[in-house]
């Protein structure tokens, strides 16, 4: 049996493969490229940024750190003085002129005009902003309302105070001799206002003494002098029209009817000084 004949193959020519050829390295910085000017070219080699990437990752990180856009950042003076933060206390809240300043007073209370503008002013140059300011602006109306009723308060309590003292002073002649004091007060013109104006000054007790004093002089000057006028320019005629009037009320009144029946009460002290003043004249 015939062995199989074998031929013999030429070995396989390897085909050669093509690579491409490494890029010559270039010295040339990544900003080189850029059209950077000098100054530009210096502030990037200075930070050390050795890629783009680099410069970015700065950047977040700048970012990141401050917690804010750089529209949101606000640059302080190196001297912080007032004429130098204006735009800054703006931006805070601060309202572009003094105007801006809103307050609303609490109700009850009344504004000082001349006291609020002067805050006002005094606001704007220190850059408070208008929520602090309103709020600052209500508590001290609210401080004033509260010091003014306690004047109020303590005064009219030492007011009641001169009248118990007066009391015991005149004794059963008080009711008469303050009817004589306001009867004076009255024909002299002296209005509510005033009589304010010279209890605050005066006190209680010091006003109607000195119109009691005054009243009672004017009364004695003018018997004296024989005019025909019982009290304070009031004929015979009207002072017995006066004492009708004061029974009618005693009639239809209980208070009034009270103070004929205690004798006591202007009501019946004046009564009484018109029947007084009549006798003397008859």
């Amino acid at each position: 049996m015939s062995e199989p004949v074998i031929e013999a193959q030429e070995p396989a020519t390897a085909t050669p493969t093509s690579e491409a050829a490494p890029a010559p390295e270039s010295d040339a910085p990544w900003y080189a490229s850029m059209g950077l000017d000098e100054s530009s070219t210096g502030y990037v080699q200075a930070k050390g940024w050795e890629s783009p990437k680099a410069l970015l990752d700065s950047y977040r990180n700048l970012e990141g750190f401050k917690g804010a856009p750089p529209e949101q950042l606000l640059k302080l003076p190196e001297e912080m003085l007032p004429e130098n933060m204006g735009e800054i206390w703006n931006r805070l809240g601060r309202p572009e002129t003094v105007d801006g300043y809103e307050v609303v007073a609490p109700e009850g209370v009344q504004i000082d005009k001349t006291r609020l503008d002067n805050m006002r002013r005094l606001a704007h140059e220190h850059g408070l902003t208008k929520d602090a300011f309103s709020k600052l602006a209500e508590m001290d109306m609210q401080y004033q309302a509260e010091q003014n009723r306690l004047f109020e308060e303590n005064i009219t309590n030492e007011w009641r105070s001169q009248e118990v003292e007066l009391k015991n002073e005149w004794g059963s002649k008080y009711d008469e001799s303050v009817f004589v004091a306001e009867k004076g007060m009255r024909e002299m013109g002296i209005t509510e206002e005033q009589k304010d104006i010279l209890k605050h000054g005066l006190g209680y007790d010091g006003m109607i003494k000195l119109f009691h004093k005054v009243a009672s002089a004017m009364g004695e000057k003018a018997f004296a002098e024989g005019e025909k006028r019982t009290d304070f320019g009031i004929t015979p005629e009207m002072a017995r029209y006066e004492m009708d009037q004061i029974m009618g009320e005693a009639s239809s009144d209980s208070q009034v009817a009270a103070q004929f029946q205690n004798k006591s009460g202007p009501k019946y002290a004046r009564y009484n000084q018109l029947l007084q003043l009549r006798h003397k004249e008859g």
